[in-house]
């Protein structure tokens, strides 16, 4: 198989509190080969983190807006697999061999309490762990 194409959807985000994690969130992404990153609202400032990151380090990787309903219907139409990341989810290990046969996909990561509806319209609902993180 060839190269994956991966991008990664934050649902919902509190500024006050996760600015740093944010931050972090969107530079894991990137290391770990992810093209881009939707948020719901892009700040000066963390844009311009990741483009000095960007230039230091070389990549292209995005930060991008808009609303996850939206990214999801627009994944479904790329023939992205959704994978949404949460500790209530299916082990890992035991879905990685069906998630293998994708090339593309689109990850979501919650940030407050993730709306039910995100656990539907996923493909697959992945715990890494079953722990909290």
């Amino acid at each position: 198989m060839g190269l994956r194409s991966v991008k990664v959807v934050r649902v919902g985000h509190r500024y006050v509190r996760d600015y740093r994690t944010l931050t972090h969130l969107c530079l894991v992404s990137r290391a770990l080969g992810a093209e881009a990153i939707y948020l719901e609202e892009v700040e000066k400032e963390l844009e311009e983190t990741v483009e000095e990151v960007n230039r230091r380090w070389g990549g292209d990787f995005a930060i991008l807006e808009g609303r996850w309903k939206r990214i999801f219907q627009d994944a479904k139409s790329e023939g992205r697999a959704i994978v949404h990341l949460t500790m209530y989810g299916t082990p890992l290990q035991e879905k990685i061999g069906e998630l293998r046969k994708h090339d593309s996909f689109l990850l979501a990561v919650g940030g407050p309490k993730v709306p039910g509806e995100v656990y539907k319209l996923a493909d697959y609902n992945i715990a890494v762990t079953s722990q909290p993180h």
